[in-house]
């Protein structure tokens, strides 16, 4: 579980960054 939320919170840091690039 705690892998699966990393995973999820990387793919929100991602999408953040895209937003804001």
């Amino acid at each position: 579980r705690e892998k699966n939320k990393q995973t999820v919170e990387i793919q929100l840091t991602k999408t953040c960054q895209d937003l804001y690039h």
